[in-house]
Order: structure tokens, then sequence, then C-alpha cells
């Protein structure tokens, strides 16, 4: 079971290359289910801030931090909490309960809705929504896409931005498991299997994504994800 970590990790990091979100949300819930989530959690944290690194110096010449700080403070509190909180639950009632969000937020978003222009302020709450669920799943990207929407942020700019969101947060992530002990060698050998596969997809995704109708590719990811939701549950 373990080799189809392999296929998982080029699919996750090859849709965050292209629509500049998702790979937590493709790749954690079926990591779990490879891995179990005390493996999954860290290995993936890891193996993400190297490609944050790539994302960031890809659009470096878009990103504001004036725009994403209020974001981050929020989400830098609430990670403990989120680690926390999941070492509490069964992984049983974690795939439920990921299942559900990914339902939700799928259809949510295939819908059509529009998320109005909110305040900037309202950073802060959808940077700790967005912190509880990096800290417990990696799966903190749809408040951040949410509230990036939000912003109308151009395509560059939403891809920097939240890649630098990630990259800060998933700092304090690794800490934290690594003072909580999770930073096992089961986590660093899958790292290792993870990280070669995660350079292949994002040099791919990033040579393809001028070729890609990003709507059209969204859509078709929300569906996929809308897939995996209902997996989960049943």
């Amino acid at each position: 079971m373990v080799w189809l970590v392999v296929p998982i990790m080029f699919f996750a990091v090859f849709v965050q290359a292209l629509a500049g979100f998702g790979s937590g949300l493709i790749a954690m819930p079926l990591l779990i289910a490879v891995l179990g989530l005390d493996v999954a959690a860290p290995a993936f944290a890891l193996t993400m801030q190297i490609m944050g690194v790539m994302m960031m110096w890809r659009y470096r010449n878009s990103f504001d931090w004036s725009e994403v700080w209020r974001v981050s403070v929020a989400g830098l509190v609430m990670i403990p909490i989120g680690i926390w909180g999941a070492g509490q639950i069964s992984e049983t009632i974690v795939m439920v309960l990921l299942g559900i969000f990914l339902i939700g937020y799928s259809l949510f978003s295939l819908s059509g809705a529009s998320i109005p222009m909110l305040h900037y302020k309202s950073g802060f709450g959808f940077g700790a929504v967005s912190g509880l669920l990096h800290g417990a799943y990696n799966t903190g990207g749809p408040p951040l896409v949410m509230y990036g929407t939000s912003q109308r942020w151009h395509p560059a700019k939403f891809k920097v931005n939240i890649a630098s969101l990630f990259f800060i947060n998933g700092i304090w992530v690794i800490i934290v498991h690594w003072l909580s002990g999770n930073i096992t060698q089961p986590v660093l050998q899958n790292t290792a299997l993870m990280l070669p596969t995660m350079a292949i997809g994002m040099i791919l995704g990033v040579s393809l994504d001028r070729f890609i109708q990003p709507e059209q590719f969204r859509h078709g990811v929300f569906v996929l994800l809308l897939l995996i939701g209902i997996s989960l549950i049943l």
C-alpha cells in the first residue's frame, strides 16, 4: 500500500501548481487511508515546505505581505489547537469529518455562488479556521481560498499569497509536531519517498499552467474533491 504515496503526491502537487490550492484536500484523505494520520500529517507537512519555497520563488514579484499577515497570525495561534484536537479523535471519525467537509466545500464552489468583497480584517477569522484545519489535517486551504477570492487577488498574487501562508503555517506545524514527538522514522522515510514525486509534479504543473483554462481546471478539481469526500464517508 505504501507505493500509493507516489501517485497520490504527484497528482496533489500537480493540482496545487496549476490551481494554486488543493494539494492537502486531495492528498491528506488518501494518505491517511494509506499511512494513518500519525504518519501522513507530519510527512505531508515536511514535504510541502519544499513546494512552498518553489511556489514563492516562481511568483515572488506578486507577493504582498500587507495582505496576508492577519491571516498568518491567526493561523499560527490556532495550529497547536488543531494538532492537539486531531490526536483526540479516532481516524474513522476524522475520515468522515473530512468527507463531509470536502463535500460541503465542493458543492459550494460548484454552485457558482460568489463570495462578496470582504473587509481585510476578516482575514483574522479566515486565518483562525485555516489554522485549525491546517494543524489537524493539513487541509487549511479552503478558508484561504475563500479569503483570497473575497479580496479579488489576481492569479499570480493568489498563488504566491496562498503558498506563503502555507509555508509560514507549515513551519509552525512541523515545530509543534516535533515538540510532540510526531517526527518519527516512518515519517522521515515517507517524506523521502514523497520529495522526488513532489518535485516532478511541481515542475510539470508550473510548466503547463499557462496552457490550461483556470476556471475549467478548478471546476474539475472540485468535482474530484466531491468524489473523494463521498468515498471517505462510504
